[in-house]
């Protein structure tokens, strides 16, 4: 009959397999927590291209509009003072400059500029007839949706700038 005593290999044996299960353990949190830093900083990432690209085109946008002119400041162009005057722009901006003249109180004129370039685009929602109105002039203009809104930028700009005395 064999000797079913003590046998101080059997624990060395087993403390072995034990240390070798807790890093094992370990070794897989540390890769789950790696692999999600990895995931959160790849969506981070993302997010910086994202609103790197959009920053671009913001900053892009006017460059090339057919209704601003490029010199100092932004003024309408041919095109852009006949879409003001044909969708009667001065009277919509009339009405945006009061909801807003709170916010650029105080503001140099290039950041109320700034202001009205990003409210216009991002912000404002026009009435479905506005919309209508927008879509059509520019299609029979051919002229971009987006260059009749620069247009708007600028007569509200134009209007806070003199309701501020700027």
């Amino acid at each position: 009959m064999p000797d079913l005593g003590f046998n101080p290999i059997w624990i060395v044996v087993a403390l072995s397999v034990g240390g070798a299960l807790v890093a094992f353990g370990r070794w897989i949190g540390a890769v789950n927590t790696d692999r999600a830093s990895f995931k959160k900083f790849m969506e981070g990432i993302r997010n910086d291209i994202r609103e790197l690209r959009q920053d671009i085109k913001d900053l892009l946008r006017w460059q090339d509009s057919t209704t601003i002119v490029r010199k100092s400041p932004l003024r309408l162009s041919e095109i852009g003072r006949k879409v003001s005057e044909d969708l009667n722009l001065p009277a919509m901006a009339k009405v945006i400059a009061m909801s807003v003249k709170p916010e650029v109180k105080g503001k140099l004129p290039y950041d109320i500029q700034e202001f009205c370039f990003d409210y216009i685009r991002k912000k404002y929602k026009l009435s479905a007839t506005d919309e209508t109105r927008i879509k059509e002039w520019a299609y029979n203009n051919g002229i971009d949706h987006d260059d009749v809104l620069d247009a708007l930028a600028i007569v509200l700009r134009d209007e806070l700038l003199k309701t501020e005395g700027g």
